[in-house]
């Protein structure tokens, strides 16, 4: 597991700056209003997703992550608390505000102690780490200890994103197809498409922190002996064993088959947490596979069985592969 202390000191400044930057106007109200709900359970929220890259918090559903000390403390019952920990996270929806001030928000819940085991190497699945390692903002914190708590997993998140993708990259590569295609891998483990042109949309709304950071995660990788890291006129060159490449690129056959799976395990769970669940989910695969999928009045009552046939669907289409 990563050893955050040996972590550049600049490394850590650049993505403590990162997190701390204000985010748009009006995120205030969406605080307030999931604490009015979960107040003495949270210990922080992370912003993140599109709404943050357009800077606009009106384009689309918010993305956020409530972070919370335990399960039992944020639910009522001890079900919903369960299928949080056996596949976090559980997603809920709310809206704030009316008429063109209305804001949709999507905050996805997790524990603290469970994210910081997500964003390192010890987590097999990319979901985590694929999101933390990208910009996020941290609107709010219990404590300074909570928020060098998200710092550390952000830098987790980094670490461990370079070390799982970095090895599937071409041997000479420039900063910019190290992220276009590292986060075009870890698409390709979840139920969408590898969309190269939404990984190159990250890169562009985040060139300038993205550049800075890149050299001091790889020479914190050089330090740890993992990969052996050159830097050439104005790309990089790895240099790896072919059993170390191998044993990189391998377990992403087995992450994209899992990848597929918990997606639909978790569209089956947001059908439950989700007001308009079923709808929920069928736009998401929509906007992520380009399929459009009708299901009938009876099939919207029954969210397993909505799933399940969605799920078919999907896999005829060869959505799921």
């Amino acid at each position: 597991m990563v050893n955050i202390s040996r972590a550049p000191l600049t490394l850590k400044s650049l993505v403590e700056k990162e997190l701390k930057t204000q985010g748009p106007k009006g995120l205030e109200v969406t605080v307030r209003a999931i604490q009015k709900k979960h107040r003495e359970a949270i210990l922080a929220m992370v912003f993140y997703g599109s709404c943050l890259r357009s800077n606009d918090l009106h384009d689309g559903i918010l993305d956020l992550y409530v972070l919370v000390d335990s399960y039992m403390a944020f639910y009522k019952r001890p079900l919903m608390a369960l299928w949080n920990f056996l596949l976090p996270p559980n997603v809920f929806y709310l809206e704030t505000g009316s008429g063109e001030d209305k804001l949709r928000i999507k905050y996805a819940v997790i524990s603290l102690s469970q994210l910081e085991r997500a964003t390192t190497t010890l987590w097999f699945h990319s979901y985590f780490w694929a999101r933390l390692c990208q910009p996020v903002r941290l609107i709010f914190f219990k404590d300074q200890l909570v928020c060098e708590r998200v710092k550390k997993c952000v830098l987790s998140a980094l670490f461990t994103f370079f070390v799982r993708t970095l090895p599937c990259i071409e041997r000479d590569f420039s900063e910019e197809m190290l992220w276009c295609k590292g986060l075009a891998l870890t698409y390709r483990a979840e139920l969408r498409p590898e969309r190269q042109e939404r990984a190159r949309t990250i890169w562009q709304s985040n060139k300038k922190y993205l550049k800075q950071i890149t050299p001091y995660v790889l020479s914190w990788l050089n330090g740890g002996n993992s990969h052996i890291i050159s830097k050439k006129a104005g790309s990089y060159r790895l240099d790896a064993s072919f059993s170390q490449l191998f044993a990189c690129k391998m377990p992403w056959i087995a992450r994209i088959a899992l990848g597929k799976l918990l997606s639909v395990f978790r569209l089956v769970k947001a059908a439950f947490t989700f007001r308009g669940g079923v709808d929920y989910a069928l736009w998401k695969i929509k906007r992520h596979t380009g399929i459009e999928l009708e299901l009938s009045p009876f099939l919207k009552r029954h969210p397993v069985l909505a799933m399940v046939f969605a799920s078919w669907r999907l896999f005829l289409y060869r959505a799921i592969r």
